[in-house]
């Protein structure tokens, strides 16, 4: 590399880490786009075009017309790699880039774009497009393309909500149409015309929604993202309001140890009584990775996998009103300050000096809401029954 290219690519690196500090998204501007993904593919750079493949300039005539972005999901532990190959390709093509985990400005607005056990499904299902790209394969596509549309775009989108809530009338793609089409073509069950409301029930049955618990979370809030997160959380008033005081933690696969799940159920059992115990099965970690804010189970700035292993429920009986101010505009949604025992038990495993690594080992839900939404995570179908039993043994012990 010469001096002037490498002095480029470390400017060019300092930019994106200052705009992940700054909550923006990295942008590279590029010429000869089909250069560039060849760069990409030889060196197996794990990246995806999200969408509207077929717009994406090949040849120096579509480039000197394009004036749209291209949208893509990499792997953040290649940044290094797309910036150098950037670099050498300086031009006016605009490209966002979303990362697994979002770190080094590959994030929305602070957030991963896809909720990272999703973003690993996307670039996992990849295919070459006929351009000479890595594409979603359809049915990944179709679900990708749904959630951008239902959770990013949202009212941009054009797609009535299926609520009273009014769309924009001249959207900048016909939307509807085009999923319709898609839909038809993989035999996707949906009934026509197509709705938000829809496609998000849709999408919750593939495991592929934005749960709760994110939704929440999302920096872009509309009278959409309202309604939706009130729509999901009516289904689960009733226990919320029977069990507002039960508290869900999960285990990962890290603090799996026998001596730190020892620890763990010691120190929870200082602050509540533990009502249940659950190994999760295999369908059960799946279900809690994708359901439960997918930004939890991926090793923060890489993209190593550490999942839930171990739920433990427990019931507070002595809540603790949570009035700290400060702390309050970094956990909004925490009512009782129990909720942060979490982090005193991460604290005291972490006193190991001899760990490997920084131990990040549990999470736990902040509120009733979230509490009830990890149990459906768990338990599915099962979850009447399940909050029937917690019930009865909460009653039983108060009498």
């Amino acid at each position: 590399m010469n001096i002037i290219r490498k002095i480029k690519y470390e400017i060019l690196l300092y930019k994106w880490r200052r705009k992940g500090h700054r909550k923006k998204t990295v942008r590279m501007k590029v010429a000869n786009v089909l250069s560039v993904f060849e760069q990409f593919n030889r060196e197996n750079i794990r990246y995806v075009v999200l969408r509207w493949f077929d717009d994406v300039p090949i040849t120096v005539a579509q480039e000197a017309t394009y004036d749209k972005d291209i949208d893509m999901l990499i792997d953040v532990a290649d940044i290094e790699k797309i910036a150098l190959i950037a670099c050498q390709n300086p031009g006016a093509i605009k490209c966002d880039l979303y990362g697994i985990t979002g770190a080094y400005g590959t994030a929305y607005k602070g957030m991963p774009y896809y909720p990272p056990v999703l973003a690993e499904c996307i670039l996992n299902d990849r295919v070459m497009h006929e351009k000479g790209f890595f594409v979603p394969a359809p049915k990944t596509h179709f679900y990708s393309l749904g959630f951008h549309l239902v959770y990013h775009k949202g009212l941009e989108s054009g797609i009535p909500t299926g609520c009273d809530i009014a769309t924009e009338p001249n959207p900048k793609r016909p939307f509807r149409q085009l999923m319709e089409n898609f839909g038809e073509e993989l035999g996707v069950a949906i009934e026509k015309p197509y709705t938000l409301l829809a496609l998000h029930n849709y999408l919750k049955e593939q495991n592929w929604y934005m749960p709760p618990d994110l939704l929440e979370r999302w920096p872009k809030q509309t009278a959409w993202h309202k309604f939706l997160l009130q729509y999901e959380r009516g289904q689960m008033e009733q226990w919320v309001q029977k069990l507002s005081h039960v508290i869900v933690f999960f285990v990962r696969e890290d603090a799996m140890a026998p001596e730190y799940v020892a620890d763990i159920k010691r120190l929870l059992e200082e602050t509540f009584e533990i009502i249940k115990v659950e190994d999760l099965n295999e369908k059960q970690v799946a279900s809690v990775s994708r359901n439960v804010r997918g930004g939890n189970w991926i090793e923060h700035g890489k993209s190593t996998f550490i999942g839930p292993a171990m739920a433990v429920i427990c019931y507070d009986h002595n809540p603790q009103p949570f009035d700290d101010p400060e702390k309050a505009r970094k956990y909004p949604l925490v009512k009782n300050k129990n909720v942060f025992r979490k982090h005193e038990i991460r604290k005291h495993l972490n006193a190991d000096k001899t760990l490997p690594r920084k131990l990040h080992a549990m999470h736990g839900s902040d509120n009733g809401y979230e509490s009830q939404h990890m149990l459906r995570a768990i338990y599915g179908d099962e979850l009447e029954k399940v909050n029937q039993e917690i019930y009865a043994k909460i009653s039983s012990d108060s009498r």
